[in-house]
């Protein structure tokens, strides 16, 4: 399934929901909401203008651009990236000065995945087991250092157990009260905290999510809940 973008593939953390109200979210993350209108989002697709905190200030909700690209591509050669490997970030010449000095939060309150063993691929919603958003580890750049013209990527990590049953990858999910150790420029030489696996939970959705036109709360109902 394409939005027409050739950089954008379904699965490897490509699709997530952000459904809390930015009112919550600001005093869930110690943070002020942003300027602009942030609505529901039950379908979250790349190149969209998403709630994000960057490392530059801390207490603040931006909207950043969903598809990373490296300041120095000044003539937008390069693809735009929605993922990067936790494992090569710091080694990878995309992703090493970000990963080195631009770090974000990402927030959310869920992440699609796709079980490729049938055909079509059967989705699969991943939320916290108590509903609460959360905050994906995430890196960020800007053409000439201008915020307003930001994109960031979400860091990804091996599956833990409860999520390897559908995919091998998922997006590196910072435990609560632990996001500042990921902002923090002490934090920058250490892999970032990830939250425990028995605190997920994993449904499958129907397959209307593919869609990326579809976008409205009956996405985040599990199949055969009606």
């Amino acid at each position: 399934m394409s939005t027409g973008r050739s950089w954008y593939r379904v699965g490897m953390c490509g699709r997530y929901t952000i459904t809390t109200q930015v009112a919550q979210l600001a005093e869930y993350f110690d943070a002020n909401v942003p300027a602009e209108d942030v609505r529901p989002n039950y379908n979250v697709t790349p190149a969209s203008r998403l709630p994000v905190i960057l490392d530059t200030s801390p207490h603040q909700i931006n909207l950043v651009t969903w598809g990373f690209v490296p300041h120095w591509d000044k003539q937008h050669k390069m693809k735009p990236q929605i993922n990067a490997r936790l494992e090569t970030a710091a080694e990878k010449p995309m992703f090493r000065d970000a990963y080195k000095k631009r770090h974000c939060l990402i927030l959310a309150d869920g992440f699609y995945e796709w079980k490729r063993d049938k055909t079509p691929s059967v989705p699969f919603r991943i939320a916290l087991k108590h509903e609460k958003p959360f905050a994906m580890a995430g890196i960020w750049d800007a053409a000439d250092e201008d915020e307003e013209h930001a994109s960031f990527a979400i860091l990804t990590a091996e599956a833990n157990s409860v999520i390897r049953p559908i995919h091998n990858r998922m997006p590196v999910i910072l435990p609560h009260g632990k996001e500042g150790d990921w902002l923090s420029i002490a934090g920058h030489e250490r892999l970032p905290p990830q939250i425990p696996a028995k605190d997920l939970v994993v449904y499958e959705v129907s397959r209307a999510v593919n869609t990326p036109r579809n976008n409205d709360p009956r996405l985040l109902e599990p199949v055969g809940s009606r």
